[in-house]
């Protein structure tokens, strides 16, 4: 079963930053990727070549 993403903002043709089923936010990297997408379109792991999971970093002193 593909896992899917719902898209959350294009940034440019090859690179969209999407939310996945679990609530996290990954930018997808992939050949035309963004071109002709909008907000809200569902993007399977068929159609990308790279994942990069975005996490925030707390320092702590």
């Amino acid at each position: 079963m593909a896992v899917t993403q719902t898209i959350k903002q294009i940034l440019n043709n090859n690179v969209v930053s999407a939310i996945d089923a679990a609530g996290n936010e990954r930018i997808l990297t992939g050949r035309g990727l963004g071109f002709e997408a909008r907000v809200c379109d569902i993007v399977s792991e068929d159609s990308e070549d790279k994942v990069e999971k975005r996490s925030t970093c707390v320092m702590t002193r």
